[in-house]
């Protein structure tokens, strides 16, 4: 082999030594859950009101559509933590309607809207997510305590890495934020009411809307990968503005929902695929 040949060879190798040294440090560092969590709810705060339009379909095995779909209207107002939901069918008829505060809504719907990061850590511990408040790290006398509360990795989705929030003792938990954007990309665990079986949700396209994040798409499948539904995002509207939290002090923890006259004879596929979406996404 030639010196030229040699030295060649020898800076191709320094030259991946250092992408490879770069790539093994960017994944050294994983931010505390609460740090993510709180980044995240930040991104919420200063809007009086969030309106986005979308468009709900089922999914067969293989990820493409069914017959089924609707187009769901939601106005959430963060002052009052009110969700106010119509979904509606192809003809544009109101079926089902909800009315709900942010505590009763789904964890998956919260992770989107929510602007109080302490609910939101409640609402994220509560589906078995290990998230140590502030409070109960500043009590732990040694950093190895506090790095023994802590459940988190780097993870890779598709071409993402991203940071993982993994579960407490026994549950099966896991969120997934995007570890350049700081934004969700995949929430799994047990959130459906009444079921204990795992959700996988996928959040796709994040844009912004005068600042304020949303998904162009959301996926929910099975444990198993089996896609379920997809929301489409197709218009959504941030208006700045105040965000007193006292008023929610007033706000009842349920108002209600239920099917509209038009939407008690609609067809059993559309039903199920209403009834999946806000149980799970709503």
């Amino acid at each position: 082999m030639t010196k030229i040949s040699s030295r060649f060879l020898l800076a191709l190798l320094a030259v991946a030594f250092c992408f490879a040294e770069a790539e093994n440090n960017s994944w050294a560092y994983v931010p505390p859950a609460g740090f993510l969590v709180k980044t995240l709810a930040k991104k919420h705060t200063g809007y009086k009101r969030i309106r986005i339009k979308s468009e709900i379909v089922a999914l067969d095995k293989t990820g493409q559509p069914t017959g089924s779909r609707f187009r769901e209207l939601l106005i959430y107002t963060p002052s009052t933590g009110i969700l106010r939901s119509t979904a509606s069918d192809e003809a544009g008829t109101p079926v089902y309607e909800s009315t709900k505060s942010e505590r009763s809504a789904s964890v998956a719907a919260r992770l989107l809207l929510e602007s109080r990061s302490a609910s939101l850590v409640e609402a994220l511990r509560a589906i078995g997510l290990k998230i140590p408040t502030e409070s109960e790290l500043e009590k732990m006398a040694t950093e190895d305590e506090r790095r023994a509360a802590e459940n988190e990795h780097m993870g890779r989705l598709d071409h993402s890495i991203a940071f993982v929030v993994g579960p407490a003792d026994g549950a099966k938990s896991e969120l997934w934020f995007d570890k350049e954007a700081f934004l969700p990309i995949r929430l799994v665990g047990a959130f459906r009411k009444g079921d204990s079986s795992i959700n996988d949700i996928r959040y796709s396209g994040f844009r912004n809307y005068n600042e304020f994040p949303y998904p162009k798409n959301v996926i929910w499948m099975t444990a198993t990968g089996t896609p379920v539904l997809r929301a489409e995002a197709i218009e959504v509207g941030a208006e700045s503005g105040s965000n007193p939290a006292a008023e929610r002090e007033h706000t009842p923890q349920h108002v209600g929902e239920g099917w509209t006259d038009k939407g008690q004879s609609a067809d059993s596929g559309l039903k199920d695929l209403i009834g999946s979406y806000y149980s799970i996404l709503r």
